[in-house]
């Protein structure tokens, strides 16, 4: 599996996309972003452009147990699954709880080297919202030219992968990309929805504390876009519960997903 670009950095390529991406996107100085979120103009702009998960119609509704089902696949090496691992774990621990998450780090030998995440590999996830799958294909540390096997595509996830991870449903450039992620067969999206370059020199224990910081620029990107998958999620769940999914920071992208239809 090749690693998805995010939304603001092509998948070859370390520079910047700019031809189509607003700028309080595609900034990666961290005190430029601080800056341009300041004014209300400036975080209206932000959710109203931020990349999100794309709604699609007419597909069987993915659950398990009777609840819809998240599946996210990725690896460890991967820094955009890294960069998209944070406000994955923010947004669903707002409907249930982890349990075995673990620090990791992308890989020392790719593009943003060491970008500081959690895994999912190993950890369990308990809602009585949201069924989640969390699965990681490879380790962070090569073995020969390949970085290690961990964990194994289920026969759901790889029809998943095959019919979802392709066009029409995803760019012909991102088929087979990681990180994957399929919200009940109601959205999907592949990459980041930030750049890994945000995250650069920081630890997973920073990464924590800026999460509850209103003025950092990391702690806005993951905030940002863990409330944008969380009005998604709340599409998924009829609402449920109230207390999150009522929320202005949630609501406030409602607008997005008035696609999406309860799983």
């Amino acid at each position: 599996m090749k690693p998805a670009p995010s939304s603001i950095v092509s998948s070859n390529s370390t520079k910047l996309n700019t031809g189509t991406i607003p700028r309080f996107l595609i900034v990666e100085n961290k005190a430029e972003v601080e800056a341009l979120l300041k004014s209300r103009f400036a975080a209206q702009i932000y959710i109203e452009t931020l990349p999100v998960p794309d709604a699609i119609a007419g597909q069987p509704a993915l659950t398990e147990s009777g609840k819809p089902l998240v599946v996210y696949i990725g690896a460890e090496y991967c820094p955009f699954c890294a960069a998209q691992r944070w406000p994955m774990v923010v947004a669903l621990s707002r409907f249930g709880t982890f349990s075995g998450l673990r620090v990791s780090a992308s890989a020392a030998d790719d593009v943003y080297p060491n970008t500081p995440t959690l895994s999912f590999h190993g950890s369990t996830y308990t809602s009585r919202y949201l069924a989640f799958q969390g699965v990681e294909t490879n380790t962070n540390v090569r073995v020969g030219r390949q970085y290690g096997p961990l964990d194994p595509l289920t026969a759901q996830q790889q029809q998943i992968m095959a019919k979802y991870n392709a066009p029409p449903y995803v760019d012909a450039n991102s088929a087979g990309a990681i990180p994957f992620v399929d919200f009940g067969n109601r959205a999907l999206t592949a990459g980041s929805s930030f750049s890994p370059q945000l995250l650069a020199g920081m630890s997973a224990a920073d990464v924590a504390a800026a999460l509850s910081d209103k003025d950092s620029a990391v702690g806005r990107a993951v905030t940002a876009n863990a409330n944008a998958i969380t009005a998604l999620l709340c599409r998924l769940t009829g609402g449920q519960p109230g207390e999150v999914c009522a929320g202005p920071a949630v609501t406030a992208f409602n607008g997005r997903f008035d696609d999406v239809t309860a799983a």
